[in-house]
């Protein structure tokens, strides 16, 4: 009995010191591992900190928009270039008549409470030519209309319209030729815009009809181009002009005389 006991209370000696070196073990674990934790911790902020000195990115960040031309309204600081209308602009035998300035738009019709919207050339106001055949400057979205002999236009291009081509450059740069969004002929204006719908809003100073597109054109040549055409363009805008716009000189040119039945410039700025 007194070996069985010695041998438990050594059993139990052994289970305690054990026990005993085991939590002191556990403890100095934990004890290395925080310590592992903070250095790397402090590893990682200095990363941190080196790589926002550095311009790399450390974390998701959102970054500013700027605005482009499409949030602001485009303003023309662009400047013609009347040299050109005397130095370039040599004018045909083809007489011009009625030139107009104006818009290409829409108006309103009425019949009784009922509205329609119809497209028209309105905002008309007479143009003042020079140098013969220089019918003027145009702004973004105008157009020029111009009646000219029928007679007098076939004898000069020859009878066929393969001879007439429009010519365009910048005014600011003469030697270099505009061919991205400018007229290309000169029928930009539609008979049945310089004919309105009757009911129309646009005030007395503008002659009507009751009928459709097409016979209101009809009309309107009979009664006002009796042995005329009419040529006409417009001042386009362009999505890739300057930001303060560019202005183009252009010249409907005849390649059997050599010469221009009309000149005109116009400001271009961006859609």
């Amino acid at each position: 009995m007194k070996t069985n006991t010695k041998t438990k209370l050594l059993i139990s000696l052994c289970a305690v010191i054990c026990a005993l070196s085991v939590t002191n073990i556990s403890v100095a674990g934990w004890k290395d591992l925080k310590d592992s934790i903070k250095s790397e911790k402090n590893k990682a902020e200095k990363k941190v900190k080196k790589g926002s000195k550095t311009g790399f990115a450390t974390s998701h960040t959102s970054s500013p928009v700027g605005k482009t031309h499409l949030d602001t309204k485009t303003v023309s600081t662009s400047k013609p270039n009347p040299e050109l209308r005397s130095s370039i602009l040599k004018c045909d035998d083809v007489a011009l008549s009625n030139v107009q300035i104006g818009n290409v738009s829409s108006y309103n019709v009425s019949e009784g409470i009922s509205s329609s919207k119809y497209t028209g050339f309105i905002n008309r106001r007479p143009a003042s030519v020079s140098n013969t055949c220089f019918v003027g400057v145009l702004k973004s979205d105008e157009c020029a209309t111009i009646e000219v002999s029928k007679a007098a236009l076939d004898k000069a291009s020859g009878g066929t319209s393969n001879n007439l081509k429009m010519q365009c450059v910048y005014s600011d740069n003469p030697s270099t030729m505009a061919t991205s969004e400018v007229p290309y002929k000169a029928d930009n204006v539609s008979l049945k815009d310089m004919l309105l719908k009757c009911g129309h809003d646009q005030g007395d100073g503008y002659a009507c009809d009751e009928g459709s597109n097409s016979s209101r054109a009809g009309k309107y040549k009979k009664q006002n181009l009796n042995g005329k055409v009419q040529l006409s363009v417009c001042a386009v805008r362009y999505h890739q002009a300057p930001e303060g716009g560019q202005h183009i000189y252009c010249q409907y040119y005849n390649k059997k005389s050599k010469k221009s039945i009309f000149g005109f410039e116009f400001d271009q700025t961006r859609n």
